[in-house]
Order: C-alpha cells, then structure tokens, then sequence
C-alpha cells in the first residue's frame, strides 16, 4: 500500500477472530495495461472484480466487509452485487468513506471542487516527489473545474506531467500507478449514482481531524453523507485524520466489536492500495 503492507498486516493481525480476514488488491493498482480498460469505466464494474474473486475464495457461508476510504464505497457496491448472487453479507464498515453523493455535491460549487481535488494533487506531488510539483499544481489553478470530464483531464494533465519527469523508469513506476488508481477512483465516485439502503450492519467509523497537510478534511457532513440512522453505528475515532485511523488501536478496537464478532464466516478489508501476491490461510496482500 501507499505506507507499505504492514500497515494491512497489522491491522488484520490485531482484528481477534475466530474466521480468516482477508485483504483485496484493487485491479487498478496492479493492471499493466496502457490507458483505462473498460472493466475500470464504472464502480460498478470494479466492484464486480472483487465480487469474483470473492466468490471464488469463499464460495459458501456469509461475509462481512469493510473498506478505508474509498475501498468503502467499494464495499458498499460489493455488497450489492453479492446480495444479487445470494450471499448474505451481515456487515459493512465504513473507514473514513464520505458518500459518493459528497463528492458529487461538490460539481455545483467549482471553488470548493478545484480545492479538493488540489489538495488530492498535492498529496500525490508530496508523497512521490514529483520533481517541479510546485510549479504543476500552479499551472492548473487557473482552471475552472466544474465538470467530471474537467477533473478528469487534471489527472490526466499531472500523468503527463510524471512522464516528463526526469525519473528513472523505475522511480517513474510507482507514482504513475498510483495516479492511475487515483484518477479512475475519483471519477467513478462522481459518477456513481446507486444509492445505499441504510441496514443493521452498516457501520461508520470516522476520523476527527485534518491531517497536518490539510490533503483530507474532516468532512461536516452527518455520517459523511450516508443514511445511517442508529447513531450507534457512527463512531468517531477521536484524535485520528484521514490516514492516521487506518493504524489507530481505537479503531481496532472497534472493528474488533463490530467487525470480528456474528456468524460470519470470512472477513474482507477492501482497499485500493494493497498489492496481492497470493492467499495465506489469514490474509490476502
């Protein structure tokens, strides 16, 4: 993942259950295609990857899911399509996932879009150092983002940006993979339009606090945008941002309650960083 794989390891070591806990790599990450193949246009048809592989890991009983970020909104289609082929799927935890119906509010106010797509930009420039960053992020600022289509072509702009770069071809590798994650999560969010049933199993799990950086804002909104009602089921994990709650003991604690406890009988974290190798008896990394 963005922060290694030990991060995923350690979190599914410290979840104490009696069934395996599995982690899904998103196909995005590990494609070796040139451009964007057709089973990535919709969240839909990347759900519907997982959903195979699923299946075939775990072909009877019923599950559990939960997603960090937008592996959560992932889950939340996950399900779906799972419910469809007859499985039972009893929980679903959401890590920090605003509802894709936040993202897409965001179209009717340009300002507050380019600032949060910016901020996204900034990450991806800091984490990776990307040489002349600075000097990209300035050229788009000029720009009115106010469409999908918009935002999309400021990816793609940043992606040519790298190319140029003067990095090895190796050091080039990693971020352009992850630009390509980025840009194909960020545009099917905005265009997901399927709206989640509120259930008893549906659990929120929010950070308190923007990072020092200011890349993720703690979001206002009630629930981040989903339509859970019980407020039992919205935990706030005090004192962690956007990627600090990933390795909180506060959230494991809480998944711990929530996620790791019923008749299920596998668990799955789905999130878009995590690169798979194989299948170990407890985790898929």
């Amino acid at each position: 993942g963005t922060y290694g794989k030990n991060i995923f390891e350690q979190l599914a070591s410290r979840i104490h259950s009696k069934y395996p806990v599995y982690c899904f790599v998103s196909p995005i990450l590990v494609d070796q295609s040139d451009g964007l193949p057709d089973a990535f246009d919709s969240l839909e048809s990347l759900a519907a990857i997982y959903v195979d592989a699923i299946i075939s890991t775990h072909p009877k009983g019923d599950i559990r899911l939960a997603g960090w970020s937008f592996g959560g909104a992932t889950a939340i289609e996950v399900r779906r399509q799972l419910i469809e082929r007859g499985r039972e799927v009893e929980f679903v935890g959401l890590i920090d996932t605003p509802a894709p119906r936040y993202y897409q509010e965001m179209l009717k106010d340009p300002a507050l879009h380019k600032k949060v797509l910016i901020s996204r930009l900034k990450w991806l420039v800091k984490t990776f150092e990307v040489p002349d960053g600075d000097t990209f992020l300035d050229s788009i600022r000029s720009i009115t983002i106010d469409s999908i289509e918009t935002a999309d072509a400021v990816w793609e702009m940043l992606e040519k940006h790298v190319h140029r770069c003067d990095f090895s071809p190796e050091k080039r590798e990693r971020p352009l993979k992850f630009i390509k994650v980025c840009r194909v999560n960020y545009r099917i969010t905005l265009q997901y339009t399927r709206k989640s049933d509120d259930f008893e199993g549906l659990h929120l799990y929010q950070a308190t606090e923007t990072d020092s950086d200011g890349y993720y804002e703690v979001v206002e909104s009630r629930a981040l945008g989903w339509p859970i009602a019980d407020e039992s089921r919205i935990k706030k994990i005090q004192g962690t941002n956007h990627f600090s709650i990933i390795d909180s003991d506060k959230l494991t604690s809480s998944l711990q309650e929530d996620f790791a406890s019923g008749k299920a009988e596998i668990s799955l974290i789905v999130d878009e960083k995590i690169k798979a190798q194989n299948c170990p008896k407890r985790i898929l990394l």
